[in-house]
């Protein structure tokens, strides 16, 4: 890798600073082992929910952590390391980044941040377990509907079976007109 000048380091800590400041959440994961077309097609598939996965320095990584309030866990910035912002929604990007893992066995999470309390491992796994926006909203109208429905079925029934008691009250007198 090229070195980079100091300005460059303090230009790149100052935009992960602000990277850190804007993300809802954030996972480090170890991508090693990654082909650049996999890494550029989790890039692609995370662009789509306004996320970004980035490779840093970890160094630079812990600095621009510290800046922003955000603090890492130090064995979290070992290895190689690239790390998930999540600007807008805080858990689809995990959810995608989990479909993704399952789908490769690669990247390896390290741990994570939500809303400035830090994650371990299992804590991101379980995070993206949990049903997306979209998931919960269409439960909500569901069960919103569902009383609805019922009681259209009940009011339906009844009338049903007015008509059929009023149909056989026509068929006895008609039956004993005759």
């Amino acid at each position: 890798m090229a070195k980079i000048s100091k300005e460059g380091k303090k230009d790149l800590v100052s935009n992960l600073k602000s990277k850190f400041e804007k993300s809802a959440s954030s996972v480090l994961a170890n991508y090693h082992g990654l082909s650049v077309s996999q890494l550029q097609e989790l890039k692609r598939e995370l662009k789509t929910t306004n996320a970004e996965f980035t490779v840093a320095k970890n160094t630079l990584l812990g600095r621009a952590s510290k800046e922003a309030g955000k603090n890492i866990a130090s064995e979290n910035l070992e290895g190689p390391t690239a790390i998930l912002f999540s600007y807008s929604d805080p858990i689809e990007p995990i959810k995608i980044l989990a479909e993704f893992i399952k789908k490769y066995g690669l990247p390896t999470i390290k741990g994570g941040i939500f809303e400035n309390s830090p994650l371990s491992k299992e804590d991101v796994v379980s995070l993206s377990k949990i049903p997306g926006k979209n998931e919960l909203y269409a439960k909500i109208v569901s069960s919103l509907n569902s009383p609805i429905y019922g009681i259209v079925s009940v009011l339906s029934g009844n009338l049903r079976n007015l008509v059929y008691v009023l149909s056989e009250v026509q068929k006895q007198k008609g039956g004993a007109s005759k």
